[in-house]
């Protein structure tokens, strides 16, 4: 099934199990991937797996609890892929536990 064909998805935590797992169950169904992780040696070979799905894959290092590192991985999307679709935002950092719209950016 290629439902997803031409989407652009962002996916951080994009070398643990789960961002990866389900970097690959996008990558199947036809979405382009942008695998986002703060481990770079992880993301080089998840990055082969998702692409022996047939789509493009790009990584980006980045530390998702740095705003600058966020705008960072947007900017690679959309350079690589005209735009973004699509995010699972996997990754993130512990804190407080309240609603969100109650949280700062920092």
């Amino acid at each position: 099934m290629k439902d997803l064909a031409g989407k652009k998805i962002i996916v951080t935590g994009g070398a643990g199990s789960i961002g990866h797992a389900t970097a690959c169950v996008l990558a199947e169904r036809g979405a382009d991937i942008l695998l986002v992780d703060i481990n770079r040696a992880a993301l080089e070979k998840k990055r082969a797996a998702v692409a022996a799905f047939g789509t493009q894959v790009e990584i980006c290092h980045a530390d998702v609890s740095r705003s600058e590192a966020v705008q960072a991985y947007v900017h690679v999307a959309v350079k690589a892929f005209g735009r973004i679709d699509g995010l699972f935002n996997n990754a993130g950092t512990e804190g407080k536990v309240a609603s969100i719209e109650t949280y700062d950016e920092a």
